[in-house]
């Protein structure tokens, strides 16, 4: 209406080419208006609001590549006048606007996707944490990839549509790696709570074998070698055994590394055993020696005299030393 108005405001009457470009011009903006709120309804009727969920991006690329097309339809079934070159501006001005829309839509429903995405992850993260602090024993290999399973299905669950579909498929999958790599971190700490369990059971081990072998060298007197062989073969034997009924929680490898490892640690320690029984041997001899040179009244003073009691425990001591390497 301004437009005419503008037109006939003059003293004289309008050409009827202006009357013509005005008709035209009025008819292209009511059509270009027309056309975009059409689109602009249909954008926004798939509830882009704080509240409902966020539209996939495949199909919100789809609805607005559908409703552009029927849009720039709408306008040029709208706009038989005019000359083509006319319709094709504001085609082109209509096109441009509407991609405008669909960028400030496409970054709103992009952002409600993101924060999907961030609450699965942070989902799958929060589940683990909340098993590992209930539970301070280690989980069995097994027990812990089932939970993980689960609490991915969760995430994954969370992070798809009322439709089943992902919001986002390269999100998908990028939720997928990090869920996947968090898991690795958790077998990790898995890993580590299953060492230390192995290695209280080796401190263990190590203790009563330790309590069984000082039982069997109580006393003041030594063992026959071969005997305390036998106790230390049958001491270990009986140890590692209890230790095979016991749970690896899944890990083989740690089992058997601690069985190796208590093989070599009993056989070091027996080493200190034996030279405790040779200790006892040794000052067994010496003190039966010492008895019998006291029935002789040259050394009948030896327990009082400790000049006398060097020279004879020298000697004695030269002379275990010869027959032990002569295999006397």
């Amino acid at each position: 209406y301004l437009r005419y108005m503008e037109i006939f405001s003059g003293d004289t009457l309008p050409e009827p080419q202006s009357i013509y470009e005005t008709t035209a011009e009025l008819v292209f903006l009511h059509a270009l208006k027309d056309a975009k709120a059409k689109y602009v309804e249909g954008i926004e009727a798939c509830n882009l609001n704080s509240k409902d969920e966020p539209e996939t991006m495949e199909s919100l690329r789809k609805l607005h590549k559908n409703l552009k097309k029927q849009s720039l339809v709408n306008f040029q079934q709208s706009t038989k006048f005019g000359d083509a070159e006319q319709r094709q501006s504001y085609e082109v001005n209509l096109e441009e606007e509407i991609n405008k829309h669909f960028i400030t839509i496409s970054n709103l429903n992009e952002a409600k996707i993101k924060n999907r995405y961030y609450a699965a992850k942070d989902h799958y993260s929060k589940e683990m944490d909340n098993k590992f602090q209930t539970n301070p024993e280690p989980f069995h290999e097994i027990d812990l990839d089932k939970i993980h399973i689960k609490v991915r299905e969760v995430c994954s669950s969370l992070f798809k549509n009322s439709e089943a579909r992902f919001f986002s498929e390269e999100l998908a999958t990028k939720l997928s790696v990090n869920i996947n790599r968090r898991y690795e971190d958790y077998k990790k700490l898995n890993l580590v709570r299953i060492q230390i369990y192995f290695r209280k059971i080796q401190d263990e081990v190590m203790r009563k074998y330790k309590e069984k072998m000082e039982s069997a060298l109580e006393g003041p007197f030594s063992i026959h070698e071969m005997k305390l062989d036998n106790e230390h073969i049958t001491v270990k034997k009986e140890l590692l055994r209890e230790l095979s009924f016991k749970t690896d929680y899944g890990s083989s490898v740690m089992r058997e590394s601690t069985e190796d490892m208590l093989n070599k640690l009993m056989d070091e320690k027996s080493k200190v055993f034996k030279e405790v029984n040779e200790q006892k041997s040794m000052k067994n001899r010496i003190t039966r020696t010492v008895k019998h040179l006291g029935d002789n009244d040259t050394y009948r003073d030896i327990p009082t005299n400790p000049r006398k009691q060097k020279i004879i425990a020298s000697s004695i001591l030269t002379i275990i030393v010869i027959r032990y390497i002569l295999g006397g």
